[in-house]
């Protein structure tokens, strides 16, 4: 903390800088803030950072079935994990997007209500807290 000159704290805040490399090879001088934000996230937020995850560029094996269970979803996530995927996709793709998932592959009505629920009880399974708020 340092002083304003008028006797307000101000904070202090750090600057960081680097290069970023894009992946044409092209690399460019950037700079950033490292913040924290506390998000408060429910069980469908939850949900759509795995299907974020899981289904956003999911190739669709010919031999599985509209609606199946895909055999990459795991069977049991810690909450640890849960929250690290989360944050994750929250970071990349941002709370306008992270819900956009079940867009791509083109997946039906009926696909999207299955992989919800799927990725619903990995998440009450992790958080059982959360069962009951489940919609």
């Amino acid at each position: 903390m340092r002083s304003d000159g008028k006797g307000k704290r101000v904070a202090k805040v750090k600057v960081h800088t680097g290069t970023v490399t894009y992946t044409s090879g092209k690399e460019e001088p950037v700079a950033w803030l490292n913040l924290t934000i506390p998000v408060q996230p429910q069980v469908h937020d939850l949900v759509d950072g795995l299907g974020s995850r899981y289904y956003r560029y999911r190739e669709i094996p010919d031999a599985e079935r509209p609606g199946d269970r895909p055999h990459e979803l795991p069977e049991y996530l810690t909450p640890r994990q849960i929250l690290d995927i989360y944050r994750s996709e929250l970071k990349h793709w941002g709370t306008a997007n992270l819900a956009t998932w079940g867009e791509w592959p083109s997946l039906s009505f009926d696909e999207q209500e299955s992989a919800r629920k799927w990725l619903a009880e990995l998440v009450v399974s992790a958080f059982p807290e959360m069962g009951r708020y489940v919609r």
